[in-house]
């Protein structure tokens, strides 16, 4: 962070990529509160989030 303020010194873009396992673990945390908490993550952290993209049920069949 710079010296007197709450911003950070350089902005790192990044992508978010939410995926959801099942549709049990989509019922329970839902792919919002996914995609919300990796944008409060990123922020936190100093990232730029340049897009969102995602999944759901891959993975072994």
């Amino acid at each position: 962070m710079r010296k007197g303020s709450n911003e950070p010194a350089c902005t790192k873009d990044t992508i978010i990529y939410c995926r959801m396992s099942s549709s049990i673990q989509e019922a329970e945390s839902g792919s919002e509160n996914l995609e919300q908490g990796c944008r409060k993550f990123a922020e936190l952290r100093g990232y730029k989030v340049e897009a969102v993209s995602g999944g759901n049920f891959g993975g072994n069949k």
